[in-house]
């Protein structure tokens, strides 16, 4: 009776250990793919500078879509998973990009340039998103945040 006693005290301490380390594990995951979207769209748009210095007129040196790395006379991607986030759960698929951009003059209220952004809904709904500044630093806007009101959203 002793040792029945003593291997459940062991099994409930071994499940408590488990539930810990999976929602640990979980939360890990999570932070691997918000890393993983800020890296996605801040390489998109170093790609996408990069294309238009090499290929486009100087009057088109901001390319309009990051669509057009996919598409086009030189398409320049042709692996298409930086063109999805890895937290929306799209499937990856050509001609569709999770993040909105490169943008020509959107400043914020203090004369920072945005140059891009996530989605709306692309870390869940009412998370709100990355957005990507031309100085290189991303951070992170709460759905609430007024930064939502002044990034054009295609329908």
């Amino acid at each position: 009776m002793k040792l029945i006693r003593t291997f459940l005290i062991i099994l409930v301490i071994f499940g408590v250990l488990a539930a810990f380390a999976d929602s640990q594990f979980k939360k890990s995951i999570r932070n691997a793919r918000v890393t993983a979207c800020a890296m996605n769209m801040r390489s998109l748009w170093q790609i996408s500078t990069n294309y238009s210095i090499q290929y486009c007129p100087p009057y088109r040196r901001i390319r309009t879509d990051f669509l057009d790395l996919q598409k086009g006379q030189r398409p320049v991607l042709t692996d298409f998973r930086v063109f999805f986030c890895p937290l929306s759960g799209e499937k990856v698929r050509p001609g569709y990009c999770s993040y909105l951009g490169p943008f020509n003059n959107l400043r914020l209220a203090d004369g920072r340039e945005i140059v891009a952004a996530d989605r709306p809904g692309n870390h869940g709904p009412g998370e709100g998103g990355f957005v990507l500044l031309k100085t290189g630093d991303i951070f992170h806007a709460p759905a609430s945040d007024p930064v939502w009101r002044i990034i054009p959203v295609p329908p």
